[in-house]
């Protein structure tokens, strides 16, 4: 199964690199840590693409959530008049959707994890994780039956997860907007994981191994009928959050603000709690409070330290200022600290 980590991919998207694969450890040159301006993308994370459309995020983009089923079950469809189930270029003509660009968009479709099923155990982590997620319906070896009397079928109709990405932008602006209120400043306070001149070379690639080529749905055992379609249209329209519908922009303003609930008393809040132990990402090296430059000259004060809502400890801790490439000045104040600089 899966195995989902927050703590490698914030640490790859800030970073770099990760405690995990043991390219990250506090015997580094901390200097290091400061990725130059158009360094390449941090190594890709691979899952296994059945069972995260099966037990992860995937799971809930089922066959109801494309538009052309919509159409095919919503519409009035007369039987086929070979007697046999339509292809999917007969299909088509019938739902007109001959145009290239229409049948794509009918089968292609994006949900907003941070507003989908916000009541899961897993919700945190595929709205951390994921945020936007994409998927594609394969109706190559489709085919769609209407009986004399009216009933419709669907058999072999594949679910395909899009590789995705993992950054702190969500793919929606009220996302992006919890993004910089919470996340910025608790995991990347000196924009470490930001490139200005590319913003891709910071994000962590998500890809998905094909052990099948995506979930099945409807065979010639246990085609897929309009009752499972009124059931996942149902669930759709109760516990998903469709990008750019009117049903998915309200179930992601809830799931936003269950989001921004006090962090102590939330599943989201105790996943965010446990990303931020980990003493990277709480910028902590031994006692001291690592402060970071970025690549080009700085003027690193003991007042940049981060000043996050996870932080409790001591203004007055003692400090590691890590300037990185560049001319770096660093003010000192009277009480004990370390100063890093690379020339």
């Amino acid at each position: 199964m899966n195995d989902y980590d927050p703590i490698l991919f914030t640490q790859r998207q800030v970073f770099g690199r990760d405690t995990a694969s043991g390219t990250l450890s506090t015997n580094d040159d901390y200097n290091e840590h400061i990725r130059p301006f158009g360094s390449p993308q941090p190594p890709a994370v691979e899952y296994d693409m059945l069972d995260y459309l099966t037990n992860g995020a995937g799971r809930y983009a089922t066959p109801a959530i494309f538009p052309i089923i919509d159409d095919f079950f919503s519409s009035v469809v007369p039987q086929n008049p070979s007697g046999q189930p339509y292809n999917v270029s007969e299909i088509r003509r019938e739902l007109n959707l001959l145009d290239n660009d229409l049948f794509r968009k009918a089968t292609e479709t994006s949900i907003w994890q941070y507003g989908t099923d916000t009541t899961s155990l897993d919700f945190a982590e595929r709205a951390y994780i994921f945020g936007t997620t994409d998927f594609r319906l394969d109706l190559t070896n489709a085919e769609f039956e209407v009986t004399a009397n009216g009933k419709k079928f669907i058999t072999g109709m594949r679910v395909i997860a899009k590789d995705d990405n993992f950054d702190f932008r969500g793919g929606a602006g009220p996302i992006n907007a919890v993004a910089n209120t919470i996340l910025l400043p608790a995991y990347d306070p000196y924009g470490l994981g930001i490139d200005p001149t590319n913003p891709r070379n910071r994000e962590v690639p998500i890809k998905f191994t094909t052990s099948t080529s995506g979930r099945t749905y409807g065979t010639s055992l246990d085609p897929y009928s309009a009752l499972d379609y009124v059931v996942d249209d149902n669930y759709e329209f109760n516990k998903i959050s469709i990008k750019g519908t009117v049903s998915g922009a309200a179930q992601l303003a809830v799931g936003i603000s269950q989001f921004l609930n006090p962090i102590s008393t939330t599943l989201a809040g105790s996943y965010l709690l446990n990303i931020n132990s980990d003493p990277f990402l709480r910028y902590l090296r031994d006692d001291f409070k690592v402060i970071y430059g970025t690549p080009g000259n700085d003027n690193i004060d003991p007042l940049d330290q981060e000043n996050d809502i996870f932080d409790t400890r001591s203004p007055l801790a003692p400090l590691l200022m890590v300037g990185g490439e560049g001319n770096d000045y660093n003010w000192f104040l009277a009480f004990r600290r370390t100063t890093r600089r690379r020339r």
